[in-house]
């Protein structure tokens, strides 16, 4: 079973993948690259399937890890500062974006419709 993640509802309309005002949407696009992204910076430690090697696992049923961050907004914070462990915000924003997007999507917290970004993220909820 998929850890407790829900979308926050009633926190008010996302804004559309194409909306101009979604600056970030949850689009196959995105996804695809957080998925290149994850696998060229995140898998060594946390493993392709996001099953995790030498550091926890962020994807499946085991990932429960994520369930320490309220929110897709702490996660965020978290990952754009700390990560990857060898070279903590060494990325792009936009990579960082697209990681928790894919993040989010492999683990059933948003579909790929659903717009990612600093206008959303904080009402995008990680249940603990």
């Amino acid at each position: 079973m998929l850890i407790g993640i829900t979308l926050l509802l009633g926190a008010g309309p996302f804004p559309r993948a194409g909306d101009p005002s979604a600056a970030h949407g949850a689009t196959a696009t995105q996804v695809a690259v957080g998925r290149a992204v994850y696998l060229n910076h995140c898998a060594r430690c946390h493993g392709e399937q996001g099953e995790g090697i030498d550091a926890p696992a962020l994807m499946g049923e085991s990932s429960n890890r994520l369930q320490g961050f309220p929110t897709a907004a702490s996660l965020y914070r978290y990952l754009r500062f700390l990560m990857p462990l060898d070279d903590p915000g060494g990325l792009p924003e936009e990579d960082y974006w697209a990681v928790l997007t894919y993040l989010l999507v492999r683990n059933g917290v948003i579909q790929e419709n659903v717009p990612v970004g600093p206008e959303t993220a904080e009402q995008i909820v990680i249940k603990q």
